[in-house]
């Protein structure tokens, strides 16, 4: 299992990337029109092994789980628990969970063995486009959702932002403080090859070419705003720092 913690602080924001897991995938997965020579020239193989990697926020009034991962049942995830209690957090700390979209990938973490609730204290948030789309999925935590619609602020310093493409409802998540930022990509982008050659789609996609155009929209914001960028299968730490170079932007791992 890859590296399972990483601490850093936005301002006076702390965090921690949380491994729930990993998956190894086909290449052709994650890039169906890449030119097969390009990708080796990329030092892509045949498959692709990535992390799920949850965000935990701790703003100091309320702790916040960003995706949950595969959840118990997955041979080589379902650790999101454990992490947590490295960090000193119990599921019953957790005030906030930010479902970027249904996938079970994501959610699968926010319910135990048995089919029920994990966070039983929290707001789980999700957009209502999201919701609307994956009501079954969905109906364990009954009240527990918190369906919203367009760009939200959830809580002093994070907000939630409309990142269509990958599913029709999917967010990425932008965090703030003292001029510090950094932006969870969620699945707008699988691997960093997908924003330093951002034409190149994505076949996990819902739609394809709006996907792309949601990539391209969100790290030119990054770009904007100086955000550090972080995506949910990204390399361990899942985090770093993005620098614009040709047509698309560099990603660096680390803080």
């Amino acid at each position: 299992m890859p590296a399972g913690r990483w601490q850093f602080e936005i301002g006076t924001i702390r965090c921690a990337v949380l491994t729930d897991g990993y998956f190894s995938y086909t290449a052709r997965e994650f890039f169906p029109d890449a030119p097969a020579a390009d990708l080796l020239r990329a030092g892509i193989g045949e498959r692709i092994v990535c992390p799920y990697t949850c965000l935990l926020v701790q703003t100091g009034t309320r702790t916040i789980l960003v995706d949950t991962g595969a959840g118990p049942g997955t041979p080589t995830a379902g650790a999101i628990l454990p992490r947590l209690a490295v960090e000193g957090v119990r599921a019953a700390d957790i005030d906030i969970v930010v479902l970027t979209h249904a996938h079970s990938d994501h959610i699968g973490g926010a319910l135990d063995g048995d089919g029920r609730p994990v966070f039983r204290r929290a707001r789980h948030i999700i957009s209502e486009i999201e919701a609307e789309h994956n009501r079954r999925a969905l109906w364990p935590f009954g009240r527990m959702i918190d369906a919203i619609d367009g760009e939200t602020e959830i809580a002093p310093g994070v907000r939630v932002i409309p990142a269509p493409g990958h599913t029709a409802g999917h967010m990425a998540v932008m965090i703030g403080s003292n001029g510090e930022r950094l932006l969870n990509l969620g699945d707008a982008a699988s691997h960093p090859l997908h924003l330093k050659i951002p034409h190149w789609k994505n076949g996990f996609d819902w739609e394809s070419e709006r996907g792309v155009a949601t990539r391209r929209r969100l790290m030119e914001r990054a770009e904007k705003e100086k955000a550090r960028v972080m995506a949910f299968h990204f390399p361990f730490p899942s985090a770093g720092r993005v620098t614009a170079k040709e047509e698309g932007w560099e990603w660096k791992p680390g803080w």
